[in-house]
């Protein structure tokens, strides 16, 4: 074999060598979210050692995230941790006063290591930021069974680049998308002189999912043989109760889900004289 050609050849064979240390980095996918929407990310974690596996993972999160969903990952135990907000943050289920600070994930056996030559993908559900046009930074901890400890939180330039995800705005959508209330039965605040045998919120357009719920004027629940959207038309969102409603004065709640994704929910009270 010529001199040459085993130049040529070693050259590729480092680059064959090179290119998945490249790449070897713990990272977030995908890389893309949209502000303010709930989305599944996915953490994928590559072992870059030849001799030793990776036991425990910790991925650290920026402000602004109030609650995560971990995926099932069969050997691997995973454990959120909160942190107290300075300031709490309305919202329409109440003040919220902490925020997800980091997930611990552990091997729990020596037979569940990433070993070397393999990667493992941990998966989150969770509402992204209301902040576009930002990049936010998940430093990540990686420890190996060997006690070597990589600390994956330098900038993209940097050795150990920290999992970043980029936050872009919401496509501009047309008010019609959404499928605002078009009416309710019986009447907000009205006063029925006959027993109700169900009520009724229908909407401008057809919903994917819908429930009522009905309480009386004590807080009790009134029992319903069914609620859901109408199989007839499904921009009718009915409840139907086990018996008629007699006098009484009674609250009906509702929510409902669009087309597009987009969830709403809202109450109205009415009377019943018999």
């Amino acid at each position: 074999m010529s001199r040459t050609r085993v130049s040529i050849l070693a050259g590729l064979t480092g680059l064959a060598i090179a290119a998945p240390a490249a790449q070897a980095h713990v990272t977030l996918t995908p890389r893309t979210v949209t502000a303010n929407s709930f989305g599944r990310v996915d953490m994928r974690v590559p072992n870059e050692r030849d001799e030793t596996g990776t036991k425990s993972v910790v991925l650290y999160f920026p402000h602004g995230f109030y609650s995560v969903s971990t995926k099932r990952v069969w050997g691997w135990t995973a454990k959120t941790s909160m942190r107290k907000l300075a300031t709490p943050v309305p919202s329409t289920d109440g003040d919220i006063t902490e925020e997800v600070a980091k997930i611990t994930y552990r091997a729990t056996t020596k037979g569940d290591w990433i070993m070397p030559g393999q990667f493992e993908e941990f998966g989150l559900s969770m509402r992204i930021p209301n902040t576009p046009n930002a990049t936010l930074s998940f430093p990540a901890r990686q420890t190996y069974s060997n006690g070597e400890v990589v600390n994956w939180n330098t900038p993209a330039s940097g050795e150990n680049p920290a999992p970043t995800l980029n936050v872009v705005a919401p496509a501009p959508v047309a008010a019609a998308a959404h499928t605002p209330l078009k009416s309710v039965s019986p009447k907000r605040n009205s006063t029925q002189h006959k027993a109700v045998a169900d009520v009724r919120a229908t909407f401008k357009a057809k919903m994917q999912t819908g429930l009522i719920s009905i309480t009386n004027a004590s807080g009790a629940t009134v029992p319903l043989k069914s609620s859901g959207l109408m199989s007839s038309n499904k921009a009718v969102v009915r409840g139907v109760p086990t018996s008629p409603l007699k006098s009484g004065t009674y609250k009906v709640s509702w929510r409902a889900r669009a087309s597009d994704g987009h969830s709403e929910k809202g109450t109205w009270t009415f009377k019943v004289a018999v």
